[in-house]
């Protein structure tokens, strides 16, 4: 069982506003600042959240509704931005209270470090204008590790963000409430997961990765779809303080294998498939060919067999089968790490050069996201929310995944694409008009097989468009083409094929062949149906 930091709430203020003599009356903001930002050990390993209602706590919407609300923070933050963060901080549970709460390396202004993390680490340049530069490197495969900012934040304080955003809230009697709601058309699965159920399965999966030798500082590369069980590894990593890289299901070896090859992961975590409208992603002979390939061998390789599907075969003496290391695991505790220390590494995609890994620390990342949930989307604790994002990218790993749960929210795990019954891939561009500007323009494809004509799926398009999100879409046309063109990394050049519709110069293979085999047609109630053979 997770034990909690030790020292009530009320105890630790106490003992703060008095070790802060002269920084006002005990107790209050002035004293809370000041005790927060002496140095020395803590007398108390808990840091008490602040009044709600202050700076977007729980009984206040979004700052942006106010207009003068969110300037005056606004102004707050700029004036002093270490009352502002430091106040925002104390909204989450901390084992060690911080020092310092920002340490600006090179003030006035931020800067960027850039640090190469391969085995033949490159030194940097001397600072030149307020940047560091990177020699390059004559390896190809060679990749650039980003720390987000040299700000420090929270300096010397300890926390750890998967008790802040599982523990703490069953601690606070919300544990039978819904921390996942796990929505999957395509295996024709819906599910509703607690706190104290998630808790459940992190513990132990945290467990399982000690078993396996994974300690804190560790990589663990996390290749799965859109299933609890890629936020479960996620928050295990973090519980134990390893390192998680999720790479995006999409990625096919190549891709893989790169990655895998930079963060240099303990463990692979994935599943045996994925699933998509209309076809199944084989996830293991994809890993196989990227170790294959590639420099790094992981010590094992944790498995996650879908219910309902085929046991895929284990490799001996490396591959272990999530359902009997679950069945016999030990939980395991949280462990403290530093504010600064990594919580993850996330690639970019390579679309524009070599993919960049962004290092996010713990403890800024851990305030920021708790204190936008209300300050900036307007939520309140046990609210739900749905990121219609991907756990592979930026947006997944923040509020997807952590910033909901920080804030004791129900967060929407959805694995399928939005679409109609019939349509098995789609993207939105904006076709120029000279009344409205700009009206949606879809490029969908249909699924294999279906019984209807294109004219009738957009007929059908149309009218579950307008009473879904309202006529104020004026959605009309639709191009049906066999297939859309997709970078390496699964992502739907939308710019390339914007510039398509409107008749404007695009740099895109598949799209020259595209163009190339366009024709148009009017049909009926002024819909236009462009047809594309390919």
């Amino acid at each position: 069982k997770s034990r909690a930091p030790q020292g009530s709430p009320e105890e630790w203020a106490r003992d703060r506003g008095q070790r802060s003599l002269q920084g006002g009356a005990a107790g209050s903001d002035e004293a809370i600042l000041a005790a927060v930002s002496q140095t020395g050990p803590a007398r108390r390993a808990y840091v008490a959240p602040g009044q709600r209602g202050a700076l977007g706590g729980r009984g206040c919407r979004a700052l942006s509704s106010g207009g003068c609300e969110y300037k005056t923070h606004f102004a707050a933050s700029v004036a002093d931005p270490e009352r502002f963060w430091g106040k925002a901080a104390e909204q989450i549970s901390w084992y060690k209270p911080w020092t310092k709460t920002l340490e600006n390396r090179h003030s006035p202004s931020t800067s960027w470090r850039i640090l190469c993390l391969k085995a033949e680490v490159k030194k940097p340049i001397p600072q030149v204008h307020g940047r560091n530069k990177m020699e390059k490197s004559k390896r190809r495969n060679s990749f650039l590790c980003f720390y987000a900012t040299e700000m420090n934040m929270f300096v010397e304080g300890m926390l750890n963000i998967c008790y802040n955003a599982i523990d703490r809230h069953i601690e606070n009697g919300k544990g039978d409430k819904i921390a996942i709601i796990y929505d999957s058309p395509v295996t024709n699965t819906k599910a509703t997961i607690t706190y104290k159920e998630v808790l459940e399965q992190v513990s132990k999966l945290a467990g399982v990765l000690v078993k396996h030798d994974v300690k804190k500082g560790d990589t663990v590369v996390i290749y799965m779809p859109m299933i609890p069980q890629a936020m479960y590894t996620m928050l295990a990593c973090a519980r134990i303080g390893a390192i998680h890289s999720l790479i995006f299901g999409g990625f096919a070896s190549r891709e893989l294998s790169s990655r895998i090859d930079h963060a240099k992961p303990k463990v692979v975590v994935t599943a045996s498939f994925g699933i998509e409208p209309g076809r199944k992603v084989e996830y293991i002979p994809l890993l196989e060919e990227a170790l294959r390939i590639g420099q790094h061998k992981p010590d094992k390789v944790l498995i996650y067999n879908r219910p309902n599907m085929e046991p895929v075969p284990l490799a001996p003496g490396r591959d272990l089968d999530w359902d009997e290391e679950m069945a016999k695991a030990q939980s395991h505790d949280c462990v403290p790490v530093l504010s600064e220390h990594p919580l993850y590494i996330l690639y970019t995609s390579g679309t524009t050069g070599l993919p960049k890994g962004v290092v996010r620390p713990t403890g800024g990342y851990a305030v920021m996201l708790n204190w936008s949930m209300s300050s900036i989307y307007g939520l309140k604790p046990g609210e739900v929310w749905w990121a219609a994002s991907d756990l592979g990218w930026v947006v997944g790993h923040s509020y997807i995944c952590y910033g909901p749960l920080l804030h004791g929210n129900t967060t929407v795990l959805y694995e399928s694409v939005l679409s109609h019954g019939t349509v098995a891939d789609c993207a939105v561009v904006g076709k120029e008009d000279p009344l409205k500007g700009h009206v949606p323009l879809a490029l969908c494809v249909l699924k294999k097989d279906i019984n209807t004509t294109e004219e009738q799926v957009l007929e059908e398009i149309v009218k579950h468009v307008r009473q879904s999100i309202g006529p104020v879409a004026a959605f009309r046309k639709a191009v049906f083409v066999k297939q859309l063109p997709k970078t390496r990394s699964g992502k739907i050049p939308r710019s390339a094929l914007s510039a398509l519709v409107n008749g404007k110069p695009y740099k895109l293979q598949i799209v020259t062949q595209i163009r190339q085999h366009i024709s148009s047609y009017e049909g009926p109630k002024d819909q236009q149906i462009l047809i594309i053979n390919i």
